[in-house]
């Protein structure tokens, strides 16, 4: 069956003092230019999303104010955050207004990271805060359909990548201890004497949240 995506430009209204939105996003779809720009995409196999279900979401902005009636499923491909109103499909469009998110019981921060000397925006699931987080990148692949082998153009997921971020500051890739060490500089000897002789994985997602956590404790 073909999917057909209005992408609409969003948004979004003052608060009430209560926290609670307008409608929650009843008045959030403003479109900007009055046609709609309808995109049909291939059909494709495999699953973009970190679950295709439709969740419960609680969405925290910058300003304290809260989001609590929304349902959102997070596109890991397009790196957007997917909601419903009615039967069209619409997404979050400002998301550096938000603080974060709480969705299926994990916390999403959409925050700056560096990649090839560059600096992007990305979703990231927030799995060891503190002065020091650490952050989860998924990754969906779109793989092309191989047609002497039979196989369709298809999403596959890939390994995540993992990222540290000072506070509020850009994020960077942990690649190695080597470049974990870098990035968390200045540091106590102690520390870095602590993820060498752990020989600290750093694919490994226990080993990395169980380092994070020490650092941010050594350094309170």
């Amino acid at each position: 069956m073909r999917s057909f995506f209005i992408f609409l430009l969003a948004f979004i209204f003052a608060f009430n003092s209560s926290g609670q939105s307008r409608e929650a996003f009843n008045s959030m779809e403003r479109i900007a230019h009055q046609g709609l720009r309808i995109i049909e995409e291939q059909q494709i196999s495999g699953n973009p999303y970190l679950d295709r279900e439709f969740k419960p979401a609680l969405i925290v902005k910058k300003n304290d104010s809260e989001i609590t009636n929304m349902s959102l499923r997070y596109n890991i491909f397009k790196n957007i955050m997917e909601f419903k109103q009615k039967e069209t499909l619409l997404y979050i469009a400002d998301p550096i207004t938000i603080d974060h998110i709480i969705l299926d019981n994990k916390v999403f921060v959409y925050a700056p990271y560096k990649a090839s000397k560059k600096i992007k925006r990305s979703y990231f699931q927030l799995i060891a805060s503190g002065n020091f987080q650490l952050l989860k990148k998924y990754n969906s692949v779109l793989k092309k359909s191989d047609p002497k082998e039979g196989i369709p153009t298809r999403f596959e997921d890939s390994k995540p990548d993992y990222y540290l971020r000072y506070k509020d500051g850009t994020a960077k890739q942990i690649t190695t201890r080597k470049e974990l060490i870098k990035i968390i500089q200045p540091i106590p000897k102690e520390i870095i004497d602590y993820i060498q002789q752990q020989k600290i994985k750093v694919y490994d997602e226990t080993e990395l949240i169980s380092t994070i956590k020490y650092i941010n404790k050594s350094t309170d």
